[in-house]
């Protein structure tokens, strides 16, 4: 009688978890990769040109005293100079758009639709999630939200805030003592990872975008 092949030992889930996180990193890089030299022009190119900007006007301002004439200086920007509008410009004038992921993890799921985010990127967005079977999880109920998207809106960008502002049972965790790791629902984060890639990819093939 042949004897039975031993099955093998089930991976312990720390060594799932780090293999599933070694395999994304590794399908970002060869993304990268890829698209080197689209990545270069639409985005580092941009974020580095931003970030010398910004270190500039650092050190123009905050030293003591400021070296830039009083003229120049205004407390309503940071660093504090009305030259940060103008530094902010032509890289903003490079975005596409800016998808901002916030408190996406609650077990019932329920992206809001955030009446200050753009119009045809919340469309494009709910077709994305249709395209995917997750359209019911999306934009039941509409409400405005001071979130880290309005920097961006003010500033001409094409944004969209995805959001879901009922965190527990009328709220109830959010920002308190009960917002522990075990209210997250990996399925959740799941749905809202997968309905951001396909709205990427389909900006990506949008020609032109709608105008900002």
């Amino acid at each position: 009688m042949a004897r039975a092949a031993k099955e093998k030992p089930l991976r312990p889930p720390q060594k799932v978890g780090l293999l599933r996180i070694f395999k994304a990193a590794a399908a970002v890089a060869r993304y990268c990769a890829r698209n080197a030299g689209r990545l270069l022009a639409l985005v580092w190119f941009p974020c580095l040109m931003a970030t010398l900007c910004l270190l500039a006007l650092d050190f123009l301002t905050l030293a003591y005293p400021p070296r830039l004439p009083g003229w120049l200086l205004s407390s309503n920007y940071s660093p504090p100079t009305w030259l940060r509008a103008g530094t902010d410009t032509p890289w903003g004038a490079m975005m596409w758009a800016f998808v901002l992921a916030d408190m996406i993890g609650d077990a019932d799921l329920n992206i809001d639709r955030e009446s200050n985010s753009a119009p045809w990127l919340q469309n494009l967005t709910y077709e994305a999630a249709t395209r995917l079977g997750y359209q019911s999880h999306f934009f039941a109920r509409t409400l405005p939200m001071d979130d880290d998207h309005i920097p961006f809106v003010k500033r001409g960008v094409p944004s969209i805030d995805l959001i879901d502002f009922t965190y527990g049972y009328n709220n109830v965790f959010w920002h308190t003592s009960q917002d522990t790791i075990d209210k997250l629902s990996p399925q959740s984060l799941k749905i809202v990872g997968m309905v951001m890639l396909e709205s990427v990819r389909m900006m990506d093939t949008l020609d032109p975008l709608p105008p900002k």
